[in-house]
């Protein structure tokens, strides 16, 4: 389920581009650089990667999107992830979250 509301078990989802997702994983703790690159997460539109917390269960979702096509381009994310809560973690346009969430329904 996609929350607008921030809980206690929301899981952020980050998205990253191709061009973005070396340098913003850098600045990531250790586990979760570890965990993408064990994963071979590297922000191509389509690939996500989730970084679990210590008790195993989703802590983050990374997701690789493709800026131009905002419609679709994490429009299969919901159908691919564990039950759940999870919200988008990154500031979007008003346009661009209105295009992701056309895309979610």
């Amino acid at each position: 389920m996609f929350i607008y509301e921030k809980s206690e078990q929301t899981v952020p989802i980050v998205l990253l581009t191709e061009n973005n997702a070396a340098e913003r994983i850098s600045l990531l703790p250790e586990f979760v650089q570890n965990w993408a690159a064990t994963n071979k997460f590297g922000g191509r539109a389509g690939e996500f990667c989730i970084i679990p917390g210590e008790d195993g269960l989703p802590e983050q979702v990374l997701a690789g999107y493709d800026r131009q096509d905002m419609l679709w381009a994490i429009a299969d994310l919901p159908s691919q992830l564990p039950p759940g809560e999870y919200m988008l973690g990154n500031s979007l346009t008003e346009d661009d979250t209105v295009l992701v969430a056309i895309g979610w329904g």
